[in-house]
């Protein structure tokens, strides 16, 4: 593929990604993600490497977004942690 396409693309998927995390609703599900792959848990379980790599692989899949919506991280955990269930005022 040519390299400015898979630019464009990239892109594109970053766009899309920042696009839709960015709306109230997008940010209850990226916290409902968040929350469900263990991202503020460690992802580490002694004598089971398996499970380790599972849980660890879900918290991939998390950061994975957060690093495409360019989020500060910890401005991140310190909103998810004192808010309530519900919307952050976090700022993609």
């Amino acid at each position: 593929m040519d390299k400015d396409l898979q630019r464009v693309k990239m892109l594109a998927s970053f766009t899309d990604f920042k696009q839709t995390f960015s709306s109230p609703h997008g940010h209850r599900v990226l916290r409902h993600l968040m929350q469900k792959s263990g991202f503020l848990r460690t992802s580490y379980v002694e004598k089971d490497s398996h499970t380790s790599a599972f849980n660890e692989g879900q918290r991939a899949f998390v950061i994975d977004i957060i690093r495409k919506l360019k989020v500060d991280v910890r401005k991140l955990e310190s909103e998810l942690m004192k808010e309530p269930e519900g919307e952050t005022d976090v700022t993609f």
